[in-house]
């Protein structure tokens, strides 16, 4: 019986201790807004509310960030260098989107979205913002997903800046993702112990991301913070388990683009990385391939200019109109 009481009594002493950390996450959510509130639009889609940057005048670009991300990868730099964002809005009308689940753009009211889903989701978010034709620059992630828009949406493709992405089928997800993407336990760990965790985990798991190069301070202060929100996990979990099976069904339509495609990846990526762009640059016609010498995964935040140079390249025979705003 004391046996019993004592197990019940440790019982209910995690039951409120995970409570505590499930409402510091919460508060710790308030606080966010309050840091970091959001800096651009927000725009309505299919029960989807999407935020978005929107500068400049001319042909359409559209950036989409990486798995988990905000807009601020392509308006932070290292060393002062002008971000992608700043370059392309004094040519280009450059619009930055935040993924559903990331940045300021919630996860929608059925939960996670993958990335076929939001593949299809683009055309629709380009037309709400009244922009017909876009190229498409897509890091990591975003790679994989620019991808998906051009098989499925050739339509609204401009042209493809590919930086650092992934394009073929590759099981990203570890251990700790699939418990968080778990019914019941996932959210156990979502809202109590990896709020606590991940920011102190964080900054080193960016830094070899990054390797070799640094990572600014101002961009692991915008990042951490969103990275361990408990719907930033969800979806950052669910969309790396399921991208295996998602490239596997992109992949198949790699002959037939037609867009003109720009490869930009690091020669100290990661190995797969590195395999995926080669494999892309001989897959899909007319591809042109650059590897960037000493230079890892976060190429748009340390090399902004060699992304901007193959938008440039990709948009050399768009007419020079400029869409309406919204």
């Amino acid at each position: 019986m004391a046996r019993r009481r004592t197990v019940l009594s440790v019982l209910a002493l995690g039951v409120v201790l995970l409570c505590g950390l499930a409402f510091q996450a919460r508060w710790k959510l308030g606080q966010l807004r309050e840091s970091h509130p959001p800096e651009g639009r927000f725009v309505e889609v299919d029960g989807f509310q999407l935020h978005y940057l929107r500068a400049g005048e001319g042909p359409a670009v559209l950036l989409l960030h990486g798995s988990p991300g905000r807009v601020e990868d392509w308006t932070l730099t290292m060393d002062g260098q002008p971000s992608v964002f700043e370059s392309l809005s004094a040519d280009f009308t450059v619009i930055a989107l935040d993924r559903p689940g990331n940045g300021w753009s919630p996860l929608h009211a059925n939960g996670p979205t993958g990335l076929i889903e939001q593949a299809d989701l683009v055309p629709r978010f380009l037309e709400a913002i009244d922009v017909p034709r876009a190229v498409l620059v897509g890091h990591s992630y975003g790679g994989g997903l620019i991808l998906g828009v051009a098989v499925r949406h050739p339509e609204v493709v401009a042209g493809l800046v590919f930086v650092a992405g992934v394009a073929y089928p590759h099981d990203f997800a570890d251990g700790l993702m699939r418990v968080m993407a778990f019914p019941g336990v996932g959210s156990v760990f979502r809202w109590s112990l990896v709020p606590i965790v991940f920011p102190v985990v964080l900054p080193a798991r960016l830094q070899e991301a990054a390797g070799p190069n640094p990572v600014s301070d101002a961009y692991r202060e915008a990042f951490v913070p969103f990275f361990a929100r408990p719907d930033n996990l969800l979806q950052m979990s669910s969309e790396q388990i399921a991208l295996g099976e998602e490239m596997a069904r992109v992949a198949a339509g790699y002959a037939m683009l037609a867009t003109p495609l720009w490869i930009v990846v690091g020669d100290a990526d990661d190995p797969v990385l590195l395999d995926h762009a080669r494999r892309l640059a001989v897959d899909v016609p007319g591809a042109r391939l650059e590897i960037l010498p000493s230079l890892g995964h976060f190429v748009p935040h340390v090399r902004p200019d060699a992304v901007v140079a193959a938008v440039r390249r990709a948009a050399e025979s768009l007419p020079r109109h400029a869409p309406s705003h919204q």
